[in-house]
């Protein structure tokens, strides 16, 4: 059986709000004087931390997935707005 995959606006602009956002967050890094790999660790690791916290919060897991959830949704938000 063969399925085409099917660009969905949402996920377009999922993947665009992303991209924009790890930019954003490296550009922060970078004006805090990291430099390097420091400045793309920076949004790797809070991307990561999201996506991480994202899971287990949907997995059913701990309540400390909240915690982790929130502080890593307030560096993201904080770094683009």
């Amino acid at each position: 059986m063969n399925r085409s995959i099917r660009l969905d606006a949402v996920l377009i602009q999922a993947v665009i709000a992303g991209a924009l956002s790890f930019a954003h967050l490296h550009d922060l890094a970078a004006a805090a004087g990291q430099s390097g790999w420091k400045a793309w660790a920076y949004p790797v690791s809070v991307d990561l931390l999201l996506v991480a916290a994202w899971r287990r919060l949907r997995a059913g897991r701990d309540r400390s997935s909240w915690t982790w959830f929130t502080i890593a949704l307030t560096a993201s938000l904080g770094a683009n707005v």
